[in-house]
């Protein structure tokens, strides 16, 4: 099926976007095959979009699976021969099997061609709208070796709506001069959205590449982005698809990302700072867990992903990996496992099941890096090994200048080791995490408090 596929990609003239195949199986099996895609989407964009729907195939059954913006189906036929000879017909053979092969594929394409006119009446007509529709959901799931776990909610059923913008838009927004940071699938600019009431808004512009990987987390941050509205969490913005070229745009943040503060002015942190920071992340994580439409599992939690305002203000970013649970996933979720060396959980990492616990874990090699000032290989084996309050000294970041805040800090390396025990059914959830930071913070508030007094 994949000549079908680069067929209707790859066709010349007006046979580009559509193309039927019949394979011969064996003797009596035939595989007749049609591939369809929306003529606005290109090449490229169309044996993408007929590579997922091969994807999402329900074996080798007779099977149609429709995306915003390509169909593909194929039927498998059989021809019983019978036990005995049979004395020869009267027509020829060769007239029986081309009958055979070729009226099924003119019946079968003539029907497809009456749903697809339906269906291109509502579906691909709406391209053009400036808000995000179904076609974000086209990339579903990155696991090739389990059943595909689609959107609890569709998209185009949301009240929220992102604006859409055009390709020249984002150059205008961007420049593409100044570089924020950049990714495995993406570089991150530094751009400006211009008002209609004349108030220029500072914007963080994500431009991904053209890979199929890229796709997949452009669709899934959309997805997940829709689904979240909290403090502690990035905002988007809008967002580009035009052809191959794709953008999210972001609110922007004065002091970039926590890995590149603690690497660079870990100094200008206080103790105080650092345990604000833990508190709103834990904010954000505990919102995805149990307190939004559904459940989201981050999946990919680690400093660089902090973001900060000129507060110090920390929100959660980058959903390109996260999943979003539907109550039939109810805790756990079998997938393909995404490594980030020394903040992947060892339980998901070994089993490939993914749940909460694993964003604990996560949430717990960040706090000791907030502690430590820095993540090194044998951190986590350190703080295991660690026996009382003056072994754990040795580990604190002596650029927090914490002589009259031992207690708070000793309770917050006490919960960073709860956080990434071995077995995640030990570990706290982020709803306890959450109190004990605020704990530490009182706890901060009370002896400042006293110092001051005297």
């Amino acid at each position: 099926m994949d000549d079908l596929i680069s067929q209707a990609a790859y066709g010349k003239g007006s046979l580009q976007g559509f193309a039927t195949k019949h394979v011969n199986l064996s003797s009596s099996e035939v595989i007749l095959g049609l591939a369809q895609c929306s003529p606005d989407i290109g090449g490229h964009g169309c044996y993408r979009c007929l590579s997922t729907a091969l994807r999402l195939r329900d074996g080798w059954a007779n099977t149609m699976v429709f995306l915003p913006s390509c169909l593909f189906r194929y039927d498998l036929y059989e021809t019983v021969t019978p036990a005995d000879p049979m004395p020869p017909p009267p027509k020829p053979p060769t007239l029986y099997i081309a009958l055979l092969v070729v009226l099924p594929i003119v019946a079968f394409v003539l029907g497809v061609i009456v749903v697809v006119a339906i269906k291109d009446h509502w579906l691909w007509g709406r391209k053009g709208n400036s808000t995000v529709t179904a076609e974000v959901s086209e990339q579903l799931d990155d696991s090739p070796d389990v059943p595909v776990q689609s959107d609890p909610v569709h998209v185009e059923d949301r009240a929220l709506r992102l604006p859409k913008y055009t390709y020249s838009q984002v150059e205008e927004m961007t420049d593409f001069t100044k570089r924020l940071g950049k990714g495995g699938f993406c570089v991150v600019y530094y751009g400006v959205l211009k008002g209609e009431n004349g108030e220029n808004r500072e914007v963080a512009v994500k431009l991904l590449n053209e890979s199929e990987d890229a796709l997949q987390q452009f669709s899934n941050e959309i997805n997940v982005s829709l689904q979240i509205s909290h403090r502690n969490l990035i905002s988007l913005l809008g967002y580009c698809h035009e052809g191959t070229k794709l953008a999210l745009i972001y609110e922007y943040m004065d002091n970039g990302d926590l890995k590149a503060l603690l690497s660079k002015d870990a100094g200008s942190l206080r103790w105080t700072d650092r345990l604000m920071i833990a508190i709103d992340t834990a904010e954000g994580l505990d919102y995805l867990h149990r307190n939004c439409k559904v459940s989201i599992v981050h999946r990919d939690v680690k400093s660089a992903n902090i973001l900060l305002n000129q507060n110090l203000q920390a929100k959660l970013a980058d959903f390109g990996l996260s999943k979003i649970f539907s109550e039939e996933d109810d805790t756990t979720l079998q997938t393909r496992v995404v490594h980030t060396p020394g903040y992947t959980d060892p339980e998901y990492f070994r089993t490939g099941l993914l749940n909460k616990n694993s964003d604990v874990y996560s949430f717990g090699v960040l706090l000791l890096e907030l502690i430590t000032g820095n993540l090194t290989p044998d951190l986590i084996k350190r703080l295991k090994e660690l026996v009382n309050e003056d072994d754990k000294k040795h580990i604190y970041d002596r650029r927090m200048q914490i002589s009259n805040q031992e207690t708070s800090v000793w309770n917050a390396t006490e919960l960073a080791r709860a956080c990434v025990q071995d077995d995640g059914l030990s570990r706290p959830n982020m709803s306890q995490v959450l109190q004990i930071l605020k704990n530490c913070l009182s706890m901060e508030a009370t002896m400042t408090s006293g110092s001051t007094s005297m």
